[in-house]
């Protein structure tokens, strides 16, 4: 909460200084009392998650209130409505965010004050451009528009990949695959499709759980919603592939 208070006043060197004491402070009552090693653990991954996720926030509002829609080569519409976006979103970034004091109900539950101080940018996104933000960019004028900013911290998930960054990461899985598996299987895996000869370490690594596994004397057969996947006690590997739909 303090390391907030001083990151919505813009003031870097105390919200920093702030994030550190909690770290210290958390480090002491880690030392001081009976608590399960994994908790603590939890505990810094939520500080570590708020303290940069909203320093970044910060940063792309700074840069969204200087931001040149015309540079990202949108239709007459979409520029419209990236503007439009944009003004959306920093008008409620603008809003009076005023410090509370944090009371606890439902088991610990965080109650919904904490909601006002903590500005997810990441939902503000999703919520007001439609499709992805980035996706047209390339990823030199991403990295141009952007050069200071932790989109990864920022958005926690892909939304702020262009299409050409996408593009190069699903080849780079694809080479990794093949290389792993060899051409047919690497393909395959890469396709989603399980197929003869695979064996059942790769179903286990590369695919998700079946629904139902029937286990009989000399095979086992692994059900999802649309096949039937037979595999080979003795051999371990795939030797039939029945399709349910």
């Amino acid at each position: 909460m303090k390391a907030n208070h001083y990151l919505w006043k813009e003031d870097y060197q105390n919200a920093a200084l702030a994030y550190k004491e909690s770290l210290e402070r958390l480090d002491k009552f880690k030392k001081e009392s009976d608590i399960n090693p994994e908790d603590i653990k939890k505990i810094k991954s939520v500080i570590d998650r708020y303290y940069f996720n909203q320093v970044e926030t910060h940063k792309m509002a700074q840069a969204l209130r200087n931001f040149d829609v015309s540079k990202l080569n949108l239709s007459e519409q979409q520029t419209f409505e990236t503007k439009q976006a944009i003004k959306t979103l920093l008008a409620e970034y603008d809003k009076p965010h005023k410090v509370h004091f944090i009371t606890y109900e439902n088991n610990s539950t965080i109650n919904k004050d904490f909601a006002s101080y903590y500005f997810t940018m990441g939902n503000y996104f999703a919520n007001y451009f439609s499709g992805s933000f980035f996706y047209n960019m390339s990823k030199t004028m991403k990295d141009k528009l952007f050069p200071t900013i932790d989109l990864k911290t920022l958005f926690d998930n892909d939304k702020y990949k262009t299409k050409e960054e996408e593009s190069q990461q699903t080849e780079q899985r694809k080479a990794s695959l093949v290389k792993k598996y060899g051409k047919n299987f690497g393909e395959s895996i890469f396709n989603g499709k399980i197929i003869i000869g695979m064996t059942k370490k790769i179903l286990e690594d590369e695919f998700n759980k079946p629904r139902a596994v029937d286990t009989y004397e000399y095979s086992e057969f692994w059900t999802w919603s649309n096949i039937m996947v037979t595999i080979d006690k003795k051999t371990q590997k795939v030797t039939g592939v029945t399709q349910l739909q």
